[in-house]
């Protein structure tokens, strides 16, 4: 009797978890009691003491193999915390901030923790997947909605909420007179409920790609949703790396069964065809003396993007600073949260590999490299493709230290294991 009520309250409790997985990249842009903290960041600090106590008594295996924890998010965050108190003896007092380095640690601590403790505890894939769907169809829908009354009524609704229950943690996305006026003179970006365009789309390829690569009861209908809500969201890297999830599936599906040359011959006219927008546009660009003004469409603002990599918040901009660094820093960097009180400039934007390469140096780069070849290693498609996504989350935007990255990689590291343990399913 005590074996049934244990199984069935475990049964409960990865429900409930994997449930609160889904919906935690929205509850992320909501302030909780504590100010500092959002809700989910909150709901992590209380789930995750039990379970460590619960894996130190019970003496569970640690490794990289079979049904046993994954450890790599901890020894990865372990090891920028050791280049970081390096960079802080180098540097002088003032050109340190306590604060932002142990908040910043905190907060990989959290998502490194959770990955490898309640993923192993409570991640539950099909859960996940069937309520990440779910949540996506409703998010797109509303996305749908947001586009009919933005350009049919000239009505915005608005993505983050403000209220007296739920409070931005940044209310400039709550802003809705600015972002009006933003969209007035550029053009409309919905992003349904989440904050920007790109937390959008990261959220919905993994739904884009949970459907394509289910094995039993595919239905087309869904991807087909997505794909359209990620171009209507206007964020380039969700576009271009949709078009690659795609290009991927259809590789990884006929690979057996189509002639290796034709199949790759496809793949190419296909990878030839979505650039050819992008490359006109580029010209475009070049002949108007490399200025981007009104007379370059939404379509093509949106294209010519991926070019402008120095330009770029997102992609370059903030490589410059690395440069500026003095040798020692080059190596060991300046510590990880601490840019801003280093360089003295506030609201620089730093996408995760610039941040790491500025906290720490070419070692956190090494690092990170290893980290992120690990992923790749031995993976089924759905995970290998996830995997490259994440990646270049990273590398185009602040993936690494978002909520969305304890859902890629607890699917990257976990998934296979909790399938190949279930015998009614078959890995994908």
């Amino acid at each position: 009797m005590l074996a049934n009520y244990n199984v069935s309250s475990n049964s409960i409790s990865k429900k409930i978890y994997s449930i609160v997985l889904a919906i935690l990249p929205i509850l992320s842009l909501y302030r909780s009691l504590i100010p500092i903290l959002s809700i989910a960041e909150v709901i992590l600090i209380i789930l995750i003491p039990f379970y460590c106590i619960k894996l130190i008594i019970k003496k569970n295996k640690i490794g990289t193999k079979g049904n046993v924890l994954k450890v790599q998010p901890i020894i990865f965050v372990i090891a920028l915390f050791f280049t970081t108190l390096i960079a802080i003896l180098i540097l002088g007092k003032n050109e340190v901030s306590l604060n932002d380095i142990f908040y910043r640690f905190l907060r990989l601590t959290l998502w490194s923790v959770a990955i490898v403790v309640l993923g192993y505890y409570l991640f539950d894939y099909y859960i996940l997947e069937k309520w990440l769907i779910r949540i996506s169809l409703l998010a797109t829908l509303y996305l749908f909605v947001q586009i009919i009354f933005w350009y049919i009524l000239d009505i915005y609704l608005p993505s983050v909420l403000n209220n007296t229950f739920l409070t931005p943690l940044s209310i400039k996305y709550a802003d809705s007179v600015t972002l009006i006026n933003y969209y007035r003179d550029f053009y409309f970006r919905p992003s349904s409920f989440f904050a920007e365009p790109s937390y959008y789309s990261n959220y919905i390829l993994l739904a884009l790609i949970f459907s394509l690569f289910k094995k039993n009861k595919k239905n087309y209908c869904y991807p087909a949703i997505f794909t359209l809500g990620i171009i209507l969201s206007t964020s380039t890297s969700g576009i271009y790396l949709t078009c690659i999830v795609w290009i991927y599936y259809l590789y990884s599906k006929y690979k057996k069964t189509v002639n290796r040359i034709q199949l790759y011959l496809i793949i190419i006219i296909m990878v030839i065809v979505v650039s050819i927008p992008s490359f006109l546009t580029y010209i475009k660009y070049l002949n108007n003396n490399k200025v981007l003004d009104f007379s370059f469409s939404p379509v093509e603002m949106i294209l010519i993007k991926p070019f402008l990599f120095s330009s770029s918040a997102r992609l370059g901009s903030s490589f410059k600073f690395f440069s500026e660094l003095e040798i020692a820093q080059k190596f060991v960097g300046i510590g990880i949260g601490n840019e801003d009180t280093y360089l003295k400039i506030a609201g620089t934007y730093y996408n995760s590999f610039t941040a790491i390469a500025l906290g720490s140096g070419y070692i956190g780069v090494l690092i990170f490299s290893v980290f992120i070849f690990n992923l790749f290693r031995k993976k089924t498609s759905k995970e290998f493709i996830l995997a490259f996504v994440y990646m270049m989350g990273c590398l185009t935007g602040s993936m690494m230290y978002s909520v969305d990255s304890i859902i890629y990689l607890s699917v990257v590291y976990y998934s296979c294991v909790k399938m190949c343990k279930d015998h009614k399913y078959n890995i994908p």
